[in-house]
């Protein structure tokens, strides 16, 4: 039925006007050149570029150079992705080796954590035993104190050993008495 309605309206005069002066728009064929014609390439950037790149490499226009035009960007596409992966490698590789530097610094930084927490520790028990010899030190130069104090208050001089110690027949001066008060 479809078909019929189809022949119907294809002879009528108002069909038979319309598809000389517009083609039909249902047709795949007259949109595809409609848009093509509609397309206004000055303004389409992406369009320049893509022919200004079609025409480094596609110069003759001939059956053979259209028909292995697709070939053509698709070898031209591969060398450029080729390319740039082998440029990619490079960085990759770039990358890998800074890791690898990287990871080594983390693991001597980690080290050298461990070294100052085991130096912190034993310089820790360093230093308490140095406050407590500084202590003992200060005591024990109280104690010298006290001691060379006593010492001096009660022990006797040489001069005064040696004046008690005199001669027993020496006379007893006012100097020998003098001498031995002092003492005491």
């Amino acid at each position: 039925m479809a078909d019929v309605k189809a022949e119907h309206s294809s002879d009528s005069p108002a069909a038979v006007q319309n598809s000389n002066v517009l083609p039909q728009p249902n047709n795949p064929l007259s949109r595809k050149l409609n848009k093509i014609l509609e397309t206004r390439l000055d303004s389409d950037k992406e369009m320049l570029e893509a022919l200004k790149a079609l025409s480094v490499f596609f110069t003759e226009n001939s059956l053979r150079t259209r028909r292995n035009l697709r070939g053509d960007i698709e070898r031209r596409s591969l060398a450029i992705n080729e390319e740039f992966a082998q440029m990619f490698k490079g960085v990759k590789e770039e990358l890998e080796s800074v890791h690898e530097d990287v990871q080594a610094m983390s693991a001597c930084c980690e080290e050298m954590t461990n070294r100052l927490k085991a130096s912190k520790e034993q310089t820790q028990d360093l230093i308490v035993k140095t406050n407590k010899l500084q202590g003992e030190n200060q005591r024990l130069e109280v104690r010298a104190q006290v001691v060379q104090a006593f010492l001096t208050k009660f022990q006797l001089s040489p001069e005064e050993t040696a004046t008690l110690r005199g001669p027993r027949d020496a006379p007893i001066t006012e100097v020998t008495v003098i001498s031995v008060i002092n003492c005491v």
